[in-house]
């Protein structure tokens, strides 16, 4: 193996996988996932890779692929809070809400103030009917990042769901 050419396919599947466009997008997935697996081939405890890979199998809607991909890479690295947040939202996408949930907590634990987590987190309470502990969560990461737009949209979100007639934003 050459030195660094795993990292180099990581950096090809990351290029396919931002680069596409809704006419291309299956062609880009498909490059893109081909990248991270021989980045994966060449490295095999490559834990960005596998987290890469797993982004593109979601955004394709093969979750399970997906939970895989994000399982290996917490095996590799399990203090990585965004592999956890990801898994998280995977787990959510499929309904496992107990599992979500487990893993959007370790995000937290990981990193406190991980907006991806503290997003997750509040879908999965937003699903599980506790409006008030996901607003609590989106509260805390419109402290940490208040120009996130889809904060405001899942707060917005959760306020009509709850027929709470009071300011969504």
């Amino acid at each position: 193996n050459r030195p660094f050419l795993d990292k180099i396919y990581n950096q090809i599947g990351e290029y396919y996988r931002n680069t596409k466009n809704i006419d291309t997008a299956i062609t880009y997935y498909n490059k893109s996932i081909a990248a991270f697996t021989r980045a994966i081939e060449l490295h095999p405890e490559f834990a960005a890779a596998h987290n890469n890979r797993g982004i593109v199998h979601h955004q394709k809607g093969d979750f399970q692929a997906a939970i895989t991909d994000f399982q290996r890479a917490i095996r590799i690295e399990p203090k990585r809070a965004t592999y956890q947040a990801n898994l998280a939202q995977v787990c959510l996408d499929t309904g496992d809400l107990e599992t979500a949930l487990r893993h959007g907590n370790k995000a937290r634990q990981i990193t406190p103030n991980h907006i991806q987590a503290l997003q997750h987190l509040a879908l999965i309470y937003k699903e599980r009917k506790e409006f008030d502990t996901a607003l609590e969560h989106l509260d805390r990461a419109l402290k940490l990042d208040p120009d996130n737009a889809t904060i405001y949209v899942i707060r917005g979100n959760i306020f009509r769901i709850n027929n709470n007639t009071g300011a969504s934003i």
